[in-house]
């Protein structure tokens, strides 16, 4: 967990004048060794300040059985999105298809076999509301991995109108903020986007403390994944 610091350092000019940063939010890990980190440090706090000044205000709502249908259909346009990338063929019906394992997001057992979660996995979703329109959706999967609690981005999407504002950046800071623990998020190997927002996304909130690599995900093959702690 993030935890709030008085960080003091000093500057040592010909006027000897004092800069003080208080209440600056650093991961327990952080520790500055050089001159080099702490310009590092300063300079990832100064964005996330920018960030969050920037950033549109939204909400985020428990999806309830009522939502089921809206979040199906943003679903349709989350693959689309990422059909650019992936060369996913448009259906003959003109409409994409959504993820087998939403019934799970919504308490319900999925049809599809394929689909089902090992035993002890647990989800919720969130719908991000901004002046009560819909701005996209978050699905969060909670479960054990290796004997830790591993929290996992499931689908996360954000509608084009809202793009590029800081708002996914803020709704996931949020989202790992609410969860704290060990997290996990991936992505499609082809899908180069995805790739570079997780890595910043993810390098802004923890100050650049965390892994990096491809993995192979069962089930699915080798994705881009990130690890870190919240």
């Amino acid at each position: 967990m993030h935890r709030n610091y008085a960080l003091f350092f000093y500057l040592k000019f010909s006027t000897f004048q004092f800069i003080n940063f208080n209440y600056l939010s650093v991961p327990k890990t952080f520790q500055i060794s050089s001159y080099s980190k702490l310009v590092s440090l300063i300079n990832l706090f100064i964005g996330r300040r920018k960030l969050q000044k920037n950033s549109l205000e939204f909400s985020l709502i428990k999806v309830t059985d009522s939502d089921y249908s809206l979040i199906q259909n943003l679903i349709r346009f989350y693959i689309y999105d990422m059909s650019e990338f992936m060369g996913w063929v448009c259906p003959s019906t003109g409409l994409f298809g959504g993820v087998d394992d939403q019934p799970y997001y919504f308490g319900h057992i999925p049809e599809n076999n394929e689909a089902l979660w090992p035993e002890g996995w647990r989800c919720i979703g969130f719908k991000i509301i901004i002046n009560n329109e819909i701005a996209g959706f978050c699905l969060v999967r909670l479960f054990k991995h290796n004997g830790k609690q591993l929290n996992d981005i499931g689908e996360f999407f954000i509608l084009r109108k809202f793009r590029k504002k800081g708002l996914g950046q803020a709704v996931s800071h949020s989202v790992f903020d609410m969860y704290p623990d060990h997290w996990q998020v991936r992505q499609l190997l082809e899908n180069i986007p995805a790739q570079r927002f997780w890595e910043k996304t993810i390098h802004n909130y923890t100050y650049g403390q965390f892994q990096n690599q491809t993995k192979e995900i069962d089930g699915i093959g080798l994705m881009k994944v990130q690890n870190f702690s919240s």
